[in-house]
C-alpha cells in the first residue's frame, strides 16, 4: 500500500481491529412503530447495524452509502429509534 510505504508509522495506527471487535452479522430490524414510511429491506439492515454499533465498544459508527438511498430517513430512524 502506497500510504504505508511513504508513512510506515501509520501501519498499525488502528491496531488489530479484526481480532478485538466482533463483526456485526447482517440482519433486518423490525419496522419502527410510528414511522409513517415503510423502510426498504436494505434500510432495515442499516437500522439493525446502527443499533448494534450503538451497543458496541465504540457506541456508534459511520454509515455511508450511495447518494439517493434515503440516508436522511435512516438517520432520523437512528436518532429516534435506537
Amino acid at each position: 500500500m502506497a500510504l504505508q510505504k511513504h508513512h510506515p508509522e501509520l501501519k498499525n495506527v488502528w491496531g488489530d481491529l479484526e481480532s478485538n471487535i466482533p463483526i456485526v452479522v447482517p440482519d433486518k430490524a423490525e419496522q419502527p412503530a410510528g414511522l409513517k414510511v415503510s423502510l426498504l429491506p436494505f434500510q432495515l439492515e442499516s437500522l439493525f447495524w446502527m443499533r448494534k454499533q450503538e451497543k458496541g465498544i465504540w457506541h456508534g459508527g459511520m454509515l455511508a452509502d450511495e447518494m439517493g438511498w434515503d440516508s436522511s430517513t435512516l438517520m432520523l430512524c437512528g436518532t429516534k429509534y435506537l
